[in-house]
């Protein structure tokens, strides 16, 4: 009992001091968004039941179910985010840079959820949890990607921002410049449990109980009554 207890004391400690040490794990790049310059523009527009939508560049608002939202159901190939990109006039891009696109979630949604949290230093980053293509298949003078909302993509409001990817001799490739897109667009999870499965759910939820006491209660009886006919 007492090795028992040593062993966990042991193994706890070397937990903790695991838990410290990675804690202490320098950030392997430390680039951060306010260190960048906006040299990309982005544009969106949609398939929506297979229909296409102008983006609404108007529609400032990020709460989920605003009116002028457009709205994408996940896991649907009826409805996709079309993203076009280019560099502003204003800007440069060198020929050996590529462009990463991500999907992020709006300021609205990351409200109360550490998961999705915004962090100025990129590695660290939660705020843009989906990679829409692969830098390798961008160019960076300009492109255009599609974007599906996966089966993961939770009930949200969204927004699309584009990495410029330059080579960097410390870190290796690197975010040098960005864009994000105006307006913003939600995604709706569809149910697709058929309503009488529903109701079949409930229905067992509320009959489990009377079933159970029903049974309780025809099992006393027939106790009672056996015991009754035995001879004292």
């Amino acid at each position: 009992m007492v090795g028992s207890v040593r062993l966990g004391a042991a193994a706890c400690m070397l937990i903790c001091l695991v838990g410290l040490a990675s804690a202490n794990v320098p950030i392997s790049n430390p680039t951060t968004l306010t260190s960048l310059k906006t040299i990309l523009g982005v544009t969106v527009s949609y398939l929506i039941d297979g229909l296409a939508v102008a983006g609404n560049t108007s529609c400032v608002s990020q709460a989920f179910g605003s009116a002028c939202l457009p709205k994408l159901q996940a896991a649907n190939s009826k409805y996709k985010v079309v993203i076009n990109y280019s560099v502003l006039s204003n800007s440069t891009l060198e020929s050996t840079a590529h462009v990463l696109l991500k999907v992020c979630y709006d300021k609205n949604s990351t409200v109360d959820r550490a998961w999705r949290k915004a962090n100025n230093i990129l590695v660290l980053d939660k705020q843009c949890a989906f990679t829409v293509a692969t830098t390798a298949t961008l160019p960076p003078t300009g492109g255009s990607a599609t974007w599906m909302p996966p089966a993961t993509a939770p009930n949200a409001g969204y927004f699309v921002r584009a990495y410029a990817i330059c080579p960097n001799a410390t870190y290796g490739p690197s975010p040098c410049g960005y864009g994000n897109s105006k307006g913003f667009f939600e995604v709706e999870q569809i149910n697709s449990r058929p309503t009488n499965l529903k109701g079949a759910v409930i229905g067992m939820v509320f009959a489990g109980p009377v079933f159970f006491f029903a049974y309780f209660g025809l099992d006393t009886l027939l106790t009672r009554r056996k015991a009754a006919k035995m001879p004292r």
